[in-house]
């Protein structure tokens, strides 16, 4: 078994006060006055983190906003705007109306959803998972990928983190990838959150299915992708048992426990999605739904590269001018022209969307900056709507 790190071993704090210790705090409380002293000072509050004092807006926020002042047409963020499932929804109302599911679960994860997970991901990587010690329930996605780093990436013992492109064309690249982890003793945190989402006779496949790898690998999946329900936030990690078990202690003392209800109706769900072609459904609609988008783009002559796999369409805008008397903040411009470009879409075109540049490092912002990006995971009034508005971006098109 591969020694990939140290379990980070976290302080026991105990918050017994001694006679003299709760006196004084005490005979504090009882000289504190809640009438305002005018002569007073400020406080003093502690400064933030540093990677937190200087942050920027979020990309998520600048553009949510903007779309919502100006009426576009969100297609930036990829949350679903046609109804969930049936089969999701009335698990979820029989687990709200269960008493059962009204408290707290266990940290790791309820039964019903751990073990339709194991069975699941068992037949994706080829080999028996232990739904008692392999997998974990986290609060999202974004918790598991947390839990994962908190548990291995230790500033002191100098760790880092290797970033890569989240997308794999061919086994190949997956082997040779599997090869250096293997090589240098890496282990590997595996973003799988789209792993039913794949088109074009493609098919997904996990770096942990290939051989040596389960043992160095973390799988990071998504209820809200599989099932269209983003705003349930319920996400996992399968895993060997010595990869788990600190991702579990650092979930614990992150939010200790997921949503019970969510968690029982995920498992209710597994379970009537395996009984029928739920899943293989699912991806035809969304092959449909980017067939429209692509459309949209094409009635414009706007280039873009067809996506295989997720639901997010990157559109190609270099020849797309921005008049010198349209207005941009200077929160955005100093962000770049993907960020310029995003912003004259969602105000003055109507169609919301988000700049990739915001997942790229600085130095490799240039390799996006012309680009634009769109979600379609949106019903079809909304690439009726979004083609309508594209007409008057023609105007604008060298």
């Amino acid at each position: 078994m591969p020694n990939l790190s140290q379990l980070v071993r976290l302080p026991r704090i105990n918050f017994c006060l001694s006679y003299n210790k709760n006196k004084l705090i005490y005979s504090s409380l009882r000289n504190m006055s809640s009438i305002p002293n005018k002569n007073a000072s400020a406080p003093s509050l502690p400064e933030p983190v540093k990677m937190f004092s200087n942050a920027k807006l979020d990309v998520w926020t600048m553009f949510n906003i903007a779309a919502a002042k100006s009426g576009a047409v969100n297609l930036g963020q990829g949350f679903m705007n046609f109804p969930a499932p049936d089969l999701i929804k009335n698990a979820g109302l029989a687990c709200i109306a269960n008493d059962n599911c009204t408290q707290y679960s266990p940290p790791r994860g309820r039964p019903r959803l751990l073990k339709a997970l194991a069975e699941r991901y068992g037949k994706s990587i080829g080999r028996n998972i232990n739904p008692e010690t392999e997998v974990m329930v986290t609060t999202g996605a974004n918790e598991g990928i947390f839990c994962a780093l908190l548990a291995f990436i230790d500033k002191d013992a100098r760790n880092e983190a290797i970033i890569i492109e989240p997308a794999f064309d061919h086994y190949e690249e997956l082997v040779s990838i599997a090869d250096l982890a293997k090589k240098y003793n890496l282990l590997v945190i595996s973003d799988e959150v789209y792993e039913n989402l794949y088109y074009d006779n493609q098919k997904h496949i996990s770096i942990s299915s290939i051989p040596g790898m389960f043992d160095r690998t973390l799988i990071v999946g998504s209820m809200g992708k599989l099932f269209g329900v983003t705003g349930w936030r319920i996400g996992w990690v399968v895993g060997a048992q010595q990869l788990i078990n600190p991702c579990l202690a650092a979930h614990t003392r992150t939010v200790f426990v997921s949503p019970s209800p969510q968690q029982e109706a995920g498992g209710m769900a597994f379970e009537k999605a395996s009984e029928s072609n739920f899943f293989d459904v699912q991806r035809e609609e969304y092959i449909g739904r980017r067939k429209k988008l692509m459309d949209a783009f094409d009635s414009v002559g706007l280039p873009y590269s067809i996506p295989h796999g997720s639901y997010f369409l990157l559109v190609n805008a270099s020849r797309v001018r921005i008049p010198k008397d349209f207005h941009i903040p200077d929160y955005v411009s100093e962000r770049g022209r993907s960020f310029e470009l995003c912003y004259f879409f969602t105000v003055h075109i109507g169609l919301g969307c988000i700049p990739p540049t915001e997942f790229y490092s600085e130095e490799h912002v240039h390799l996006a900056e012309d680009y634009v990006r769109f979600a379609f995971c949106k019903s079809d009034d909304v690439f009726e709507e979004a083609t309508k508005r594209l007409a008057k971006l023609k105007q604008y098109i060298e």
